[in-house]
């Protein structure tokens, strides 16, 4: 009882480590001047595309999440690319594990760093959504609840992927080029190959942060907007409970690959 107590708090030292280096440097800087340029650029996108100036929730909402989706990799990839590789590359490793902190206690504390500053990222964003989307209708929505949901498990999904990157490659600028490179740039590519085919690529982390589509319009035929779905349009579309824990999963089991190859990995 006393060990896992004494495991307990050397967690909670790294993660408290690993956020203050994070708020405290240029990651947060860098991470919430994204959202604010995201937050001014759909202001402005609503004005210059919708001509009678209306609102619509499903919409703004659509866009926002499909402009957000490649910064949420873009600033994970900020955070979490450097979490074990940086140890490798500077062998702080070797400092830390010199004294009495398990491996597992470190491990732990960096994961739950790098997914609490994301998570909070999203919390963030939607809840600028979400003032925005007051002054616009007076009112708040349900939706904006439900898209986080989905946008939070990618996030974890994205970390989960990242960890792992950063666990197996030796050089932080390595792991941040290769998360990028998979997650933005051929797991892209892969979905909208196979989806414009009408397949069913449920496994896909990028199909699955589509299902935002599926959670905001009626995948019957048409949009409840007017506009067709993706169904219609001839592509299938994602399942919003299949997405979720599909993107769990992949954060989940990325997550234990990652931990295999750190308790490992010799510094």
């Amino acid at each position: 009882m006393i060990e896992f107590t004494d495991d307990l708090r050397q967690t909670y030292v790294i993660i408290k480590h690993e956020l203050s280096k994070i708020l405290k440097g240029k990651i947060a800087l860098a991470s919430f001047s994204i959202l604010l340029v995201l937050i001014i650029f759909m202001f402005i996108l609503n004005y210059a595309v919708v001509v009678d100036y209306s609102f619509d929730i499903k919409t703004y909402l659509d866009t926002a999440s499909m402009f957000f989706t490649p910064a949420i990799v873009i600033i994970t990839t900020l955070v979490a690319s450097g979490m074990f590789s940086s140890e490798y590359e500077t062998h702080t490793g070797l400092l830390m594990f010199t004294k009495p902190i398990r491996r597992g206690s470190i491990f732990a504390g960096k994961v739950l760093a790098s997914l609490s500053f994301t998570i909070l990222i999203v919390i963030v964003y939607y809840g600028m959504l979400s003032l925005v989307t007051l002054a616009y209708t007076g009112e708040l929505s349900s939706l904006i609840l439900s898209v986080m949901g989905i946008m939070i498990t990618y996030a974890v999904g994205v970390t989960g992927i990242t960890l792992l990157l950063s666990s197996i490659f030796k050089k932080t600028s390595i792991s941040a080029a290769a998360s990028l490179v998979l997650l933005l740039a051929i797991g892209q590519i892969i979905s909208f190959n196979y989806q414009s085919m009408n397949a069913d690529l449920w496994f896909s982390m990028a199909y699955s942060s589509k299902s935002i589509n599926t959670l905001l319009y009626d995948v019957s035929g048409y949009a409840i907007d007017g506009f067709p779905t993706a169904e219609f349009a001839g592509a299938a579309y994602a399942d919003p409970i299949t997405s979720v824990l599909v993107m769990l999963t992949w954060g989940a089991f990325s997550i234990l690959y990652s931990y295999a190859f750190f308790s490992k990995r010799e510094f």
